[in-house]
Parts: structure tokens; sequence; C-alpha cells
């Protein structure tokens, strides 16, 4: 199992931008998406745990899951009450193309259903309806699951840099990444 590694977050949430514009497609959007989540599940890990190599680097407990139920168990989502609904969402879409080898380029109806169930947060992580003027000339599922993918990784990256650093682990920190 691959270990976790810090980056320096200067710069990226503007590559995660960068590849979200270059997707091509639904499925390569929803691997994107949920690699930036998880990336920064796991960060707030590290920060609000005492030894989050627990979770994060050995199997038994790091499954995506575990770590959305420990999030649960410390109130990370208290104040958010969508932002657990729309990990979920987004997990759920990725699983269907990940587990789907021949999927077809057409979004299949369960994933038409959880890309319209996202909802987009806005500067201050409050829902709101999302006027986004560039995606008339796109798919508007497409585009859906774009800005709600990134608002949601929003709202993790200010939960993460609203938490004190706790953890008595320092993983290997990327310069520059």
């Amino acid at each position: 199992m691959k270990k976790h590694k810090t980056y320096e977050h200067n710069g990226l949430n503007e590559r995660q931008c960068d590849e979200f514009n270059a997707a091509k497609t639904l499925r390569g959007l929803s691997y994107i998406a949920l690699l930036y989540i998880e990336y920064y599940i796991n960060e707030i890990l590290i920060r609000k745990l005492i030894h989050p190599e627990k979770i994060i680097d050995e199997n038994e407990l790091g499954s995506f899951k575990n770590k959305l139920t420990i999030l649960e168990a410390l109130g990370i989502f208290d104040d958010h009450p969508k932002l657990l609904s729309n990990i979920t969402l987004i997990q759920r879409i990725r699983n269907y193309f990940a587990h789907n080898l021949l999927a077809s380029e057409r979004a299949p109806e369960p994933v038409i259903n959880r890309i319209k169930r996202l909802v987009y947060f806005d500067r201050k992580n409050m829902v709101v309806e999302y006027d986004v003027p560039w995606s008339e000339h796109v798919d508007p599922l497409k585009s859906q699951l774009h800005v709600c993918s990134i608002s949601t990784t929003n709202v993790l990256i200010s939960i993460f840099f609203g938490i004190p650093g706790l953890s008595g682990k320092n993983h290997e920190a990327e310069p520059n990444a």
C-alpha cells in the first residue's frame, strides 16, 4: 500500500483546477475528484489524530469509508451536513466507473442521479445555486460534477486550514508539488 505523502499546499489547488479542466470524460473527472478529496481527508486526519499513520498508512483502518466514519465521529462534518453527502456521491460516481470496465461515454441513470444530487458550496462554504457561465457550452452533467467537486474540495481545504496541527507523525513533504 502506498504511503500518504503531504505536498506543499501552495499551488495544489491550481493544479487540481488544471487537472479538472483537462479531464475529457465523466470517468476521468470522477477519478481526479476523488483523489483530491481523499488527499484532503488524509490531511485532516493527520492534523486531528496523534497517530494518523494507524488510519492512513495501515490497511486495516485505512479504507475510504473508515476515514469518513472517523471524521464523522470527530464532528468534522457537523457544520457542513451536505459535505459528507457530496463526498459520498462523488465516491459512488467514481466507483461506478472504476467497476464497469466497458462503461459508455453516456452517463447511466445511477450516475446521472448522483451528479444531479451534488450541491455547490460558495466561498463561505454555504450551499447555493451555482451560476457557471462557461457551462452553457459543455455537457451539463460534466460541468456540475466539475464545479461541485471543486467546491467540495474547497470546503475540505478550509476545514484543513482551520484545524491546529496535533499530529505526532510527520508525513514526508514533497516540495513544490
